[in-house]
């Protein structure tokens, strides 16, 4: 049994079962504009989509063309998704001659030029952004920064977590309560979320230019005209081609508490590299191209499967915010874009992530052990790389812990009052028995279909265009009401009111802003961390 027996028990009970329909959730979803061509827009961030600096729903990542979409909490699935997709036609009325690349690999890429950083202005703030993707840019290329994903949000709330503390850590207040819980659900995350990468990866095939020759040779990828295919991949997305790559391997960050967290990713903020040494603060002509030269500029920069959060103030550090703070909630980040589905995301792979997420908090979690750090990150690649290989076991596995989770849906659903859940369940559980169901699956074979029934030289990008046209029309029928519209009109608004506001800063004054942003260190943790004792 993966579940913990008395806190299952305890869930049973009916006013802690109610407590669940207090989750909340919010979504953000990243994708690429792009041209009728299907190459990366060249065009600025669209005015009318309002300030990307300073728009709390429109936003951009690591590039000027990826698009980064954010709903805000909500207490359903349906209300989550209804925000996205209202979000989505928005964003689609005002794309000129442009759509949104429905895949998470990015399209044809001639040079890391043809991948344009974003841009925020001349204030300290937007400075140091900028910043922060150009050293992102030097440290590990501009390719692996245009990839696209869903990091999906989710918290509990205080009424489940005074019952849960009352009858699990009496001893504890709820801040406590909170935190500990929060992290050994991380732990167990760390350890079984590469069956949610299995389940809902659909990346296993990218565009030939996205790696080299012999990176692909390395990690038996097939060339079929314009695309590198992995047959049995999960997401090359998640895998080593992509955010799971060698550069942070030597990176350790120690979960074992709120305390080692913060200590061990703020230390490497302190810890120089050689490599990012050699490159210097500046460029040849004397402009900043990252924010410091040592093992990271900022917490962010470490990739993470999951990640306990807390809602950081103005520049801020996120980890002097969760230790001051607490977590707030747990950001899931390994979920590949769905391209069958316009929103990027459907209703019922919200459902999955969060019958799995519960399952985590509800398991036994001990401290992660040296081994086990070293195991998890060879599984993570494994599966992503090959997680439908008839001759391993991922989806036996994965079968077996899945077929045990039936009483979380059960539980989810009757919460509220709704067979979404259970819907999605079954359907998981039938793509675990029938593998060719599975996401990655269903994109092979669409590519497969159309390369075979077209003979095209451009099959990655005609199927992307194909999928992209659809989910354009599919936002453009979706017209906005009135009101919809005046309400994002009015935000793009506002964003840019608020953007003009902030004093302009030169850039001799950014040393002594990152400088500040960077003094203060969260307290060392009482004890050692369980992987290096």
């Amino acid at each position: 049994m993966v579940l913990n027996k008395k806190m299952l028990q305890w869930l049973e009970e009916p006013n802690n079962k109610k407590a669940l329909s207090g989750i909340a959730r919010g979504i953000e979803r990243e994708g690429l504009r792009v041209t009728e061509k299907g190459l990366i827009s060249q065009k600025k961030h669209p005015e009318y989509f309002g300030s990307a600096l300073c728009h709390d729903s429109i936003t951009t990542d690591y590039s000027e063309a990826l698009l980064e979409i954010i709903t805000t909490p909500h207490n359903t699935i349906e209300e989550c998704l209804t925000e996205l997709n209202t979000l989505h036609s928005y964003i689609h009325s005002g794309l000129e001659d442009e759509l949104m690349w429905p895949f998470s690999m990015p399209p044809q890429l001639f040079s890391e030029e043809d991948i344009p950083i974003a841009e925020y202005g001349n204030s300290l703030v937007g400075r140091m952004k900028r910043v922060y993707r150009k050293g992102l840019g030097l440290r590990y290329g501009r390719k692996m920064q245009s990839i696209a994903g869903i990091h999906y949000n989710i918290s509990f709330p205080d009424e489940f977590w005074t019952s849960f503390g009352a009858a699990f850590f009496p001893e504890k207040n709820l801040r406590q309560i909170k935190d500990d819980a929060y992290f050994g659900l991380v732990r167990q995350f760390l350890r079984q979320g590469w069956m949610l990468t299995l389940m809902t990866g659909g990346s296993p095939i990218c565009h030939s230019s996205f790696t080299s020759q012999d990176i692909a040779h390395e990690k038996k990828l097939t060339k079929v005209r314009d695309t590198y295919i992995g047959h049995t991949s999960s997401s090359l997305r998640m895998g080593g081609i992509g955010y799971h790559n060698a550069a942070q391997s030597s990176l350790f960050v120690c979960y074992d508490s709120i305390d080692h967290y913060t200590y061990t990713l703020s230390q490497a903020l302190q810890i120089p590299s050689p490599l990012y040494t050699k490159y210097g603060l500046t460029n040849d002509e004397g402009r900043r191209h990252q924010l410091s030269t040592n093992v990271l500029q900022i917490e962010n920069e470490f990739y993470g499967s999951i990640r306990p959060k807390q809602i950081a103030k103005s520049m801020e550090r996120p980890t002097l915010a969760l230790q001051e703070r607490g977590v707030a909630y747990i950001e899931v980040r390994n979920i590949d874009i769905d391209p069958f589905t316009p929103s990027g995301i459907s209703e019922e792979t919200a459902a999955i992530i969060e019958i799995f997420v519960l399952s985590c908090l509800l398991s036994d979690s001990d401290f992660l052990t040296r081994s086990e750090n070293t195991f998890i990150s060879s599984r993570n690649e494994q599966v992503a790389m090959a997680g439908r290989d008839p001759e391993q076991q991922y989806i036996q596995q994965t079968q077996e812990y899945w077929s045990q989770l039936k009483p979380l849906a059960e539980f989810l659903a009757s919460a509220y009052d709704n067979e979404l859940y259970i819907k999605a369940y079954k359907n998981a559980l039938t793509a675990l028995h029938n593998p060719g169901e599975l996401r990655s699956a269903k994109v092979l074979d669409a590519f497969n279909e159309l390369e075979i029934t077209t003979e095209s030289e451009t099959p990655y990008k005609d199927l992307a265009m194909k999928l992209a046209h659809q989910h354009h029309q599919y936002y453009l029928d979706k017209s906005l009401t009135e009101a919809e519209l005046e309400h994002y009109e009015k935000a793009a608004e506002e964003s840019f009111t608020a953007f003009q506001s902030m004093p302009e800063a030169q850039e001799s004054e950014l040393s002594g802003q990152i400088k500040t942003y960077l003094q203060n260190m969260p307290e060392f943790p009482q004890a050692e961390c369980t992987a290096l004792s």
